[in-house]
């Protein structure tokens, strides 16, 4: 096999006289690949790594929980999470190792648990991959939000607020949205900027524009800015009573742009990490 122009020769084995043995060295060699990060051959072999995560030998699933935290398959996590159930404590405190290796916040839900297994070891490791985990979660304070509309309807600002928020609970791993208290991590300033109504082709039409600043926190270093206008409208003229409400329906419209916008420079800024 030759990787980057140079040739790499896999790992001999002494000939396997039986099929553990024979299981054995495949392991082996699948293990090795996955220190080829470009090699070809990783997908076909990876298999034997996931076949050996139930292998009746403790050492083997300990070795297959290494190769398949190293192997970058999308589901990985997937893979070790049923480990950190296994009986042997050697092999879920390699599980947990392994899913701190991926640095991966998500991993934290199924982590805080085994803060409580049986196994002293087990939960001194367990200790040390929660702080590792929580040292890469990432601060975002949603706290700070101006109405720059006359306050018509004091209504609107709170509810862009909820709406971002919501929004990027539901769409950021690794994330902890707060309202305020943050001193380290990203700050938003969410507004409504102006509502205007407007009579179109017959049509009564309100039109909310909200903006929001991004910071990075300490020293309000600013990252982005970001806008989106949104209308809502009935057939005739607006009425009173109904302005509230269509102004609303704008504000659940602009709120995910705002939060799309947010949620694609903290992925492109958490690639670069």
């Amino acid at each position: 096999m030759s990787t980057n122009g140079a040739e790499v020769k896999a790992p001999k084995a002494a000939p396997a006289p039986s099929g553990a043995h024979s299981f054995a060295r495949a392991l082996a060699v699948a293990l090795w690949l996955t220190t080829l990060s470009t090699s070809p051959a990783l997908a076909a072999v990876a298999p034997k790594l996931k076949e050996a995560l139930s292998s009746s030998s403790i050492k083997v699933r300990i070795i297959a929980i290494a190769g398949v935290a190293k192997s970058g398959e999308p589901e990985t996590r997937g893979l070790l999470e049923p480990l950190l159930r296994d009986p042997e404590p050697t092999v879920r405190g390699a599980a947990v190792d392994g899913l701190a290796s991926l640095q991966d916040p998500g991993a934290l839900a199924v982590l805080l648990p085994l803060k409580s297994d049986p196994d002293q070891d087990v939960r001194a490791i367990v200790g040390r991959a929660i702080a590792t985990l929580e040292a890469l979660i990432v601060n975002v304070d949603v706290g700070n939000v101006e109405d720059l509309s006359g306050g018509s309807i004091p209504e609107l600002v709170p509810l862009l607020q909820s709406v971002v928020e919501g929004e990027l609970r539901k769409a950021l791993v690794g994330y902890s949205i707060r309202r305020g208290g943050v001193t380290k991590g990203f700050g938003l300033l969410l507004k409504i900027r102006s509502i205007k109504k407007s009579v179109q082709d017959g049509n009564g039409i309100i039109e909310v524009k909200c903006d929001m600043t991004l910071v990075e926190l300490p020293g309000n270093i600013l990252r982005l800015s970001s806008s989106a206008t949104a209308g809502a409208g009935v057939e005739g003229e607006i009425p009173k009573s109904m302005e509230k409400e269509l102004a609303q329906d704008a504000v659940n419209a602009c709120g995910p742009s705002l939060a799309k916008d947010f949620i694609e420079y903290a992925q492109q800024h958490r690639a670069k990490k």
